[in-house]
């Protein structure tokens, strides 16, 4: 019986001195990791902007966007929503990383189509890096027929935009982002408008 004892007890500090061993290849396997920020934003979009967010790969999404009139336009246009445009829009992630989307508003009856990429992500860890940066990149044809956009040509009628996504999660419950945008459109009134803009979202 003494024998099968001190077998059994030999195998179990065997088996311990293995334990450890595992967990230290465990513990440095993990200090050599990357780890990267998920769920900056919830969505694809933050109010009616671009997030930093793209949809999985091979995820579809339908959205409706609405955009309202102006709060103070009082209770006779039911303070800005008599003034509401919509969108119809499509998202599709042909990678984690890269995705597409199509969409028809009805301000000035346009089409739009957009290319967007997560070129680097925030992590921690062995590639540590403080921020995620995505692309966008989008074009927008008006299909209007009437009042100024009467009888413009195709190239008139395009619009173009580019945008740095720039965002970092700081907590579970705090993300910070900032867009700045350069849009460029073909053809405008001079008198009011320029053909490129630059803003910061």
């Amino acid at each position: 019986m003494r024998p099968l004892i001190a077998i059994l007890f030999s195998l179990i500090v065997v088996s311990g001195y293995g334990q450890e061993d595992l967990l230290n290849e465990l513990e440095k396997a993990q200090g050599e990791q990357t780890d990267y920020a998920i769920q900056t934003f919830k969505g694809t979009r933050v109010i009616n902007g671009h997030s930093i967010e793209t949809k999985p790969g091979g995820a579809l999404e339908f959205i409706i966007s609405h955009r309202f009139g102006t709060l103070n336009s009082g209770s006779y246009n039911l303070w800005g929503l008599d003034a509401s445009t919509i969108r119809l829009g499509l998202e599709y992630g042909i990678t984690d990383q890269f995705g597409v989307g199509v969409g028809r508003s009805s301000l000035d009856k346009s089409y739009d189509a957009y290319l967007k990429y997560k070129l680097l992500r925030q992590s921690s860890g062995v590639r540590s890096f403080p921020f995620t940066l995505t692309v966008l990149g989008s074009t927008q044809y008006k299909t209007n027929k009437s009042g100024a956009d009467e009888g413009l040509s195709t190239s008139d009628r395009t619009s173009y935009s580019f945008q740095a996504l720039i965002a970092r999660k700081f907590s579970p419950g705090f993300s910070f982002q900032v867009a700045p945008v350069l849009v460029h459109r073909n053809a405008v009134d001079q008198n009011f408008f320029v053909n490129d803009l630059i803003a910061l979202g």
